[in-house]
């Protein structure tokens, strides 16, 4: 799905971004879609936390007027988190870590495989695990 650059939002990895990413992207009090997103996309607990809490003052649901989905991984809680449970991307940290190693080994092959390593291109799939906070689009 095509993205405008005006719905892709950059900044700290922090609460308080994740509260202004909501009215920057139009999501207002009274108004489930009005034009704005039905899905945030976060990468970050702290941006996350952010966005569900600014959602709330606005009165807006999560998973049901407002998705949000966390890319950072872990479906376990954030400390402090006591919100419903984040729909997430999981971490593949095993995953990536099998695939990183012989580049990273110390083995005498290793230096040779890195000057490869351009032309080798890894895609791993993401899992999507479902929570709380995603749902259909709204209407």
């Amino acid at each position: 799905m095509p993205l405008g650059a005006d719905r892709i939002l950059t900044g700290a990895r922090a609460v308080g971004f994740g509260a202004q990413t909501v009215d920057r992207l139009g999501l207002r009090e009274g108004s489930s879609t009005g034009g704005a997103p039905t899905a945030v996309v976060v990468s970050s607990w702290f941006v996350a936390v952010g966005v569900a809490r600014r959602l709330g003052e606005l009165g807006l649901g999560l998973g049901s007027d407002v998705s949000l989905v966390l890319t950072e991984g872990t479906p376990a809680p954030f400390e402090g988190w006591s919100g419903p449970a984040l729909t997430t991307v999981a971490d593949q940290v095993a995953e990536v870590a099998r695939v990183a190693w012989p580049f990273v080994s110390p083995a005498d092959t290793a230096a040779a495989r890195v000057a490869d390593s351009a032309a080798d291109v890894v895609r791993l799939a993401p899992t999507l695990v479902p929570g709380a906070t995603s749902g259909p689009a709204p209407g």
